[in-house]
């Protein structure tokens, strides 16, 4: 298993966790509290891809100069 640890820029204590299950065919995303975890959800990596969608167009539209001079690059 893989795993990813995202920290909330609003407290420390607040974490995102993306384990891989390659086993399983999953990515799980987690919520902690702490050392608490408060919430879970199964992503069937088949579905994963919506998901990464979705950041890439965030992110492209966030940093809209640096598309276009990669583009002319």
């Amino acid at each position: 298993m893989t795993r990813s640890w995202l920290v909330d820029d609003r407290t420390p204590v607040r974490r995102l966790q993306a384990a891989w299950h390659p086993d399983r065919g999953l990515v799980v995303l987690s919520l902690w509290q702490g050392d608490r975890c408060t919430g879970t959800f199964r992503l069937p990596i088949a579905d994963a891809g919506q998901l990464v969608r979705f950041l890439v167009d965030a992110m492209d539209a966030a940093i809209p100069g640096e598309r276009a001079a990669s583009r002319s690059a």
